[in-house]
């Protein structure tokens, strides 16, 4: 995430250009492994273990060196050193910056300083930046108000990037009374506290996510894309709700629900722009049950 969220920026100011950011990233992606991979390729794991965790994880929020270690495929010394291996994103977005004569170490702490300005950022909120920490960089694009749906956000945004794209990105999520929905998937979380959330469509996100979770092409949208995309919506919501049991919150799941273009309007209700390299979806939750108007 931090790679495009810092590369849109040199983008769009005109530090580097939208073909070297690309040509950056698939360097980048070449040369970072997936802790899963660098545990095989150094005989701690096998393939069929790494798959074991991989599926743990669409049930349960955590890392895959968490599992593995519950799982005892692998010690807490060797997570730790292949963590080490695989590296910080954002020093090695900006190693590579630096590799490709796109920026030097002094531009590059400009860089992050013109970003953190345009964008209002504090030093506390950079820092969580620099540190590639998912959850406060989700904070530093949420807005006020969007405290009770946070968790909810956060699972979004941990179960695409973990299960859709390692490189999807976030935009400024805003508070709504109404928003207009396109081929919107919803699902009810009942519980103490009963909350709803969905997906719709911004720019053909939806095809994306339907495309890489329901393992074939998805190219236009129709009740087979909003379906697959049901499927990954619920993953979202059984993560939340499986990290909510553990503060002994119980929370039910009803089937996800496909519903019409129309606007959904609500007492407050959060919407979180999530983008898949070109392409865009909506996540969106409320607090409160959303009235539809087809």
């Amino acid at each position: 995430m931090i790679e495009y969220l810092l590369g849109n920026f040199m983008v769009n100011t005109g530090i580097i250009t939208r073909e070297a950011l690309e040509r950056v990233l698939d360097i980048q992606d070449k040369a970072r492994m997936k802790i899963g991979v660098l545990a095989v390729m150094e005989g701690y794991m096998t393939t069929a273990q790494t798959r074991q965790v991989n599926f743990v994880q669409t049930m349960v929020d955590k890392k895959f060196g968490e599992i593995a270690v519950e799982k005892g495929y692998l010690s807490e010394e060797q997570v730790e050193e292949l963590l080490q291996k695989q590296g910080n994103e954002y020093l090695a977005f900006i190693q590579r910056l630096i590799d490709e004569d796109l920026c030097s170490i002094e531009e590059a702490d400009a860089i992050l300083y013109g970003f953190q300005i345009e964008n209002g950022f504090t030093d506390e909120q950079m820092d969580s930046f620099r540190a590639a920490d998912l959850e406060g960089i989700v904070d530093m694009y949420l807005p006020a108000g969007a405290a009770e749906c946070r968790k909810l956000a956060v699972m979004a945004v941990k179960a695409t990037i973990r299960g859709i794209d390692r490189h999807a990105y976030i935009g400024q999520a805003y508070m709504t009374d109404k928003y207009n929905a396109v081929s919107p998937v919803t699902q009810y979380i009942e519980g103490q506290t009963d909350f709803i959330s969905g997906i719709a469509d911004i720019s053909n996100g939806m095809c994306s996510v339907a495309t890489v979770f329901g393992r074939m092409l998805y190219d236009r949208l129709d009740e087979d894309t909003q379906d697959a995309c049901g499927e990954f919506l619920n993953c979202i919501n059984g993560l939340f709700v499986s990290e909510e049991s553990r503060y002994n919150k119980v929370y039910e799941l009803t089937p996800p629900k496909i519903e019409q273009n129309g606007e959904f309007v609500s007492d407050g209700i959060l919407v979180l722009p999530v983008f898949i390299r070109d392409k865009s979806f909506a996540f969106i939750a409320s607090e409160h049950t959303w009235n539809t108007h087809c």
